[in-house]
């Protein structure tokens, strides 16, 4: 059995109509640039879509960023010194008996966690990261030892006086 085909009911595919420039040309119906309304519109829509992601980054930077802590610092030395001297004096002095001694002492020994409690403390008061002077290379945005120091209820100690004598040149006479 043989299969015969019969092809002349088929019809061609080519849209009925006349095409300017042959087979390959846009029906005349379709516009061949973009008129003057909808390049204005795709202006606008570039415009609005660069004006919706300024907006957004502009309220993420002022409403969501989470901002730095500001850096304070302690000088730890500070408050050991004036404490030393605060134990100096009263064991030093004339007339001082036992008693005072032994409290002199004792607030010596309970300074660590007197000191601590009042870092944390500090620490909570300022919203702030503390950082230990001494250990600082530049400077930080303010220095919260004094303070520390009236949380320990220390008075400050004063700058030790310059020991360095000043060198001088006597001339000889020759």
């Amino acid at each position: 059995m043989t299969a015969v085909f019969d092809t002349d009911h088929l019809q061609s595919v080519t849209p009925p109509g006349p095409y300017p420039a042959g087979h390959g040309a846009a029906p005349p119906h379709l516009p061949t640039a973009l008129s003057p309304s909808i390049a204005w519109i795709a202006a606008f829509s570039v415009l609005v879509s660069l004006a919706v992601c300024w907006l957004s980054i502009l309220v993420y930077d002022r409403y969501l960023a989470t901002r730095p802590r500001p850096m304070a610092t302690i000088s730890l030395q500070e408050v050991i010194d004036a404490r030393r001297n605060e134990f100096s004096s009263i064991v030093a002095k004339p007339g001082a008996t036992d008693d005072d001694r032994a409290r002199a002492l004792a607030a010596v020994e309970g300074i660590a966690p007197q000191l601590a409690a009042a870092v944390n403390e500090i620490a909570k008061s300022c919203n702030c990261v503390l950082l230990v002077k001494e250990a600082v290379v530049g400077t930080a945005d303010f220095d919260l030892t004094p303070q520390l120091l009236d949380l320990m209820r220390v008075a400050a100690s004063p700058a030790p006086a310059s020991t360095v004598q000043p060198i001088t040149q006597k001339t000889q006479d020759k």
